[in-house]
């Protein structure tokens, strides 16, 4: 069920489906879904190339193609959302927080070949409790969700987070209504999408069980969550 946006020679975006054959495979095809919102039509400009975004996202922009102080054919995304609330899902990150683009050589190439816009932090976490949530918190309040500009690259550079215009400084992990019971043994995974961020001063994480009071974790030691990477925590016993 996984969606994509595809700008396809053209700054309006269309709505792409991955088919059932796809799932659990490094490579998938896409069908256009033809239907899309409350209808009408919406104009834009061209492009010269194909540009991909994962996952579908409304209202995204896709500003023309410009060439940067490097000489390199730069797309600038718009309305590209990093969700507050991430939903948890096993041993993963959800499939609407963790961004990634492709640019494809042209407008005859429908070969998209995605690169990730975002990183992540994985908790382990064990002991003798249910987890209703957990928030990360950077302590200089850095932007860590909200709307943003992505900056895409037809070299096949490394895509870039330029600016959050509306951002908030908290992320949610929600553990859904149940919660996940701990194990006292085994540390279970909570992975958290992130856009890249350096936390210079740290940043402060927030255990919250389904019954009882708060854990809180905080580190005042430089953290950086990096494209494409995973930031592994030491283990908590709460």
């Amino acid at each position: 069920n996984d969606l994509i946006a595809v700008f396809q020679g053209c700054t309006v975006a269309d709505l792409f489906e991955v088919s059932a054959a796809s799932a659990g495979k490094t490579t998938g095809s896409f069908k256009e879904v033809t239907s899309v919102g409350g209808g009408g039509f919406e104009s834009g400009n061209e492009i010269p190339d194909n540009v991909a975004v994962y996952p579908y996202m409304e209202d995204l922009e896709c500003a023309n193609g410009m060439f940067s102080d490097e000489d390199a054919y730069v797309y600038k995304i718009e309305n590209v959302y990093y969700p507050r609330i991430q939903m948890y899902q096993e041993s993963s990150f959800p499939d609407d927080a963790f961004v990634m683009v492709a640019v494809a050589s042209g407008v005859k190439d429908n070969k998209l070949r995605f690169l990730n816009a975002s990183g992540a932090l994985r908790l382990r976490i064990k002991g003798d409790a249910t987890v209703k949530s957990i928030s990360i918190e950077g302590n200089a309040n850095e932007p860590l969700g909200g709307y943003a500009v992505l900056k895409a690259y037809r070299d096949g550079s490394a895509p870039e987070l330029e600016s959050f215009g509306t951002s908030y400084g908290t992320v949610t992990r929600d553990c859904g209504e149940e919660g996940i019971r701990l194990d006292e043994d085994t540390a279970t995974e909570f992975i958290i999408a992130l856009p890249p961020t350096d936390f210079e001063n740290g940043f402060t994480v927030t255990i919250n069980p389904k019954d009882g009071e708060p854990d809180v974790h905080k580190t005042d030691k430089r953290n950086s969550v990096r494209r494409s990477r995973i930031l592994n925590m030491p283990e908590i016993t709460f």
